[in-house]
């Protein structure tokens, strides 16, 4: 009996100390939807700036989709100019091989050659070392299955704008990576700041005479 009073005493310390209409913000599952869905959050609570995260979350989303297909397709291009002009004998899937054929006129030993390139570099930095040389060469060279040379230096600088083009695309992808995460986060911080007060706290006992903190929230 005795423990039974001390919980109703406790329960009428916590009524008097807590407002039983006490309303708590409901900011963070506003703040949640936003973050998925730029919009949805403010949409759930009626406010209008909804529209306008939901309009820059798709004008983005296009303008990316964009930007990548039109970098893709400029790969593209540019790789099949070069198995035209440059008579390139394998596939050019590694970004780097892509660069070096680029940069150099042919794979060769010739004069403007990567593998000559890779002679001077072994003189360059072992020039009394022969050993030395001969295993810097072997290590680096390519070998005879990857094979390129341009017909002429205009397409080969061709090729370099090609090349140039899709980076500057690539570019503006990840610009506009950067702007749709950051449209998410201004939309998910707004979505909270203009949340309404949607819980509340309330006390109630139970068939014990044991008081429970009730937290309600509408959705």
């Amino acid at each position: 009996m005795k423990s039974k009073l001390l919980i109703l005493f406790l329960f009428i310390i916590m009524a008097l100390s807590l407002r039983a209409e006490a309303r708590v913000p409901n900011k963070l599952l506003s703040f949640a939807k936003s973050a998925i869905i730029p919009g949805w959050g403010e949409l759930s609570q009626g406010h209008n700036s909804a529209y306008i995260f939901f309009a820059s979350e798709l004008s983005l989303i296009f303008s990316y989709k964009y930007n990548d297909v039109k970098a893709d397709n400029k790969i593209n291009e540019s790789l099949l100019y070069a198995y035209n002009k440059a008579h390139v004998s394998c596939k050019l899937n590694d970004e780097d091989l892509r660069l070096i054929v680029g940069r150099f006129n042919s794979s060769g030993y010739n004069s403007g050659g990567y593998n000559e390139s890779i002679v001077n570099q072994a003189i360059s930095l072992f020039p009394n070392d022969t050993e030395a040389q001969t295993n810097y060469i072997n290590n680096n060279v390519l070998s005879d299955n990857i094979y390129w040379a341009w017909d002429t230096v205009a397409d080969q600088n061709k090729y370099r704008i090609m090349r140039k083009h899709s980076n500057e695309y690539k570019d503006v992808t990840k610009a506009l990576t950067g702007a749709i995460i950051a449209n998410h986060i201004a939309s998910a911080f707004n979505a909270a700041r203009v949340t309404k007060n949607t819980g509340q706290f309330s006390i109630s006992l139970n068939s014990e005479l044991k008081p429970l903190l009730n937290y309600q929230i509408e959705f």
